[in-house]
């Protein structure tokens, strides 16, 4: 991206403060290393390829060391030079001008990485048809944002970019990928951080930082061969993360369920102390029931007998006690 009012390497600075390493980002890029391979598949020869907004070259590396013949297109001169210091083919150019020289179905991948939420919508649509035209047929279409769906990056992190301009409904554009005539598309909720929900899966960390971050919106131009299905080996890759609604949703049944536990398991202890306050009723009842028997009373004399018994022997032992002890030499 460009910004008149700042020197050229200001956002290759800004990407090296806030995007994350080089290697952190190839790492975390190598998810579409099984798409590449589905790609590749569906050609006789070597695929070419677009990544438009090439940036820092993490893609074009990837593509290019996994026998994909990528060249990237930036605005920015310091970005574009950074990609041939690296030794990556790069072009400094506006994307839709670039797109605007090239033959019909002439590369096999369109790539843009946090590259359309810096887009005008009208510009965005012109320049999806012009990938339309230049993807060969099966052709594959990849754009990845920023998640809007996750409430830090819609509330916080998307406006750390100053040149971001709005964030991407998914479905909105998936719709409009269709409509200019790709045969399907489909969002990707990717890069949540799965260990909040491991380590907390019922708080509010979960449902904020565990979310995906990005969304992947994969589109693939009509053809007779390569068809690839959405559902296809290569998505399972992308190890797709929760969105706000689902996290939402499975934290509600994971309490519900609870609840309910708890709720049996009160109802388990008021049954058991429902059951002693019956016994203890009962015992009482008997214990009532035997004081007023006529055998009860018929032995009173019996007991207090028995009572004085044992008062007398208790002063006995303890007189003999007493007078053994002060004889003993």
């Amino acid at each position: 991206m460009n910004n008149s009012s700042m020197d050229e390497d200001y956002y290759l600075k800004f990407e090296n403060a806030f995007r994350g390493s080089r290697a952190e980002i190839i790492e975390r890029l190598k998810i579409y290393l099984p798409l590449l391979n589905a790609a590749k598949q569906t050609s006789a020869g070597q695929i070419h390829g677009i990544d438009i907004g090439c940036g820092r070259g993490e893609w074009l590396e990837l593509c290019n060391q996994n026998d994909i013949k990528m060249i990237g297109i930036d605005l920015n001169v310091s970005m574009v030079q950074f990609c041939k210091e690296q030794g990556w083919p790069a072009i400094q150019e506006d994307a839709k001008t670039y797109l605007e020289r090239q033959p019909d179905k002439s590369c096999a991948i369109i790539s843009l990485f946090h590259v359309i939420e810096h887009l005008d919508h009208a510009y965005l649509l012109e320049l999806i048809g012009h990938t339309l035209r230049v993807l060969a047929p099966s052709g594959i279409l990849l754009m990845e944002t920023p998640s809007s769906d996750n409430l830090i990056v819609a509330s916080r992190g998307f406006y750390a970019d100053p040149t971001h301009l709005r964030p991407i409904h998914p479905d909105t554009t998936c719709f409009e990928l269709m409509h200019l005539g790709y045969s399907w598309a489909k969002p990707f909720y990717i890069n949540g951080h799965n260990s909040y929900r491991v380590s907390d899966p019922l708080g509010l960390t979960s449902l904020l930082a565990g979310t995906a971050h990005d969304v992947v919106i994969i589109a693939q131009k009509p053809g007779l061969d390569g068809h690839l299905q959405p559902e296809g080996s290569w998505s399972k890759a992308l190890n797709e993360t929760e969105t706000t609604m689902q996290a939402a949703t499975r934290i509600d049944s994971e309490q519900q369920k609870r609840y309910l536990q708890l709720t049996d398991r009160c109802n388990q202890i008021e049954a058991m102390a429902q059951a002693a306050i019956d016994s203890a009723e009962l015992a009482h009842q008997k214990t009532l029931e035997l004081y007023n028997s006529p055998i009860w009373r018929a032995g009173g004399p019996l007991r207090r007998l028995i009572r004085s018994f044992r008062a007398t022997k208790a002063a006995l032992l303890k007189f003999i006690y007493k007078n053994t002890k002060h004889h003993q030499p």
